[in-house]
């Protein structure tokens, strides 16, 4: 199986989980309202989004949004990549191995890779559920 290039992807299922592997695109918008997200692609702008389940996503430029009510998030961004993330939970902890430079109750902003040649922007946020950033 080779790699898949495209402009826009957009998929959405009510119950099951989503896997995406090797894409390369522009945009990538994924929502499921039960089931886990777990997504390794190369894209200017992803958005990531399930109401109950888990997310996993390899970040290594662009604007990614990530957010569950009930589930946890693991993000890993690419060494190369200088990353400025904002964290938000409801009931759960945030780990990032970034520096701090703004917090305050359950919200945290951080930046990792300062010296990186790609940039990225996260957004991550859950209700009920842990987030850890690597």
């Amino acid at each position: 199986m080779g790699n898949i290039k495209t402009e826009d992807l957009k998929l959405f299922t009510e119950n099951g989980s989503l896997v995406l592997d090797e894409i390369e695109a522009d945009q990538i918008k994924a929502e499921t309202e039960n089931g886990h997200i777990s997504c390794n692609c190369d894209a200017n702008r992803q958005e990531l989004k399930t109401e109950r389940g888990s997310i996993r996503v390899n970040v290594s430029k662009g604007e990614n949004i990530v957010s569950t009510e009930m589930g946890s998030i693991k993000i890993k961004v690419s060494e190369n990549t200088k990353a400025e993330i904002e964290a938000r939970v409801g009931m759960g902890r945030i780990k990032c191995q970034g520096r701090i430079i703004e917090e305050g109750g359950r919200y945290k902003k951080y930046i990792m890779n300062e010296e990186g040649t790609k940039e990225a922007r996260i957004r991550a946020e859950t209700d009920m559920g842990a987030i850890k950033i690597m």
